[in-house]
This record gives C-alpha cells, sequence and structure tokens, in this order.
C-alpha cells in the first residue's frame, strides 16, 4: 500500500510541475476519465486520469484576470467543467 501511495504522489507531482510549466504558455487543459471513448478535443492538452477522482490548480495573471467580482467573472467565462 505504501508503494502504491508513493507512486501515485510521484504522479501528482509529475503533472503538477507540468501543468504549471505548460499554464505559463497559456495552454489549455482537458482532463478525460478512464473510460473515454470519444474524440480528443484537437488544441488541448490531454490528462487521461486513472480514477474518477481528479484536481487541477488555477493559476492565472492578475493583470488579465484581476482580482474579485472581475476574476470571478473571468473564470465563469473561460473555466470549463
Amino acid at each position: 500500500m505504501a508503494k502504491l501511495k508513493q507512486t501515485r504522489h510521484h504522479e501528482l507531482e509529475e503533472r503538477l510541475r507540468f501543468e504549471t510549466l505548460l499554464a505559463e504558455i497559456s495552454a489549455s487543459f482537458v482532463n478525460l476519465p478512464p473510460d473515454y471513448k470519444g474524440d480528443v478535443p484537437e488544441g488541448y492538452f490531454v490528462f487521461r486520469s486513472p480514477t474518477y477522482l481528479n484536481f487541477s490548480f488555477i493559476r492565472a495573471n492578475a493583470a488579465v484576470v484581476g482580482f474579485g467580482d472581475k476574476a470571478v467573472k473571468f473564470y465563469r467565462d473561460h473555466c470549463k467543467v
């Protein structure tokens, strides 16, 4: 069990490093469930999750996104769940 936790922790660290790097170049991401059989959208970096449990960190430049209500509006308009 400890080996599984260590492996999963390593996978999450790698994903975070990858997403951080790509976020710096304003990339778009899509997380797909393990049994997804449909077409993969073009123009996105794809992460195929091994489970149905996912999380993602969202980072943005405050000069673009703003603060408070402006930031909330930006994410509502640009983040798709």
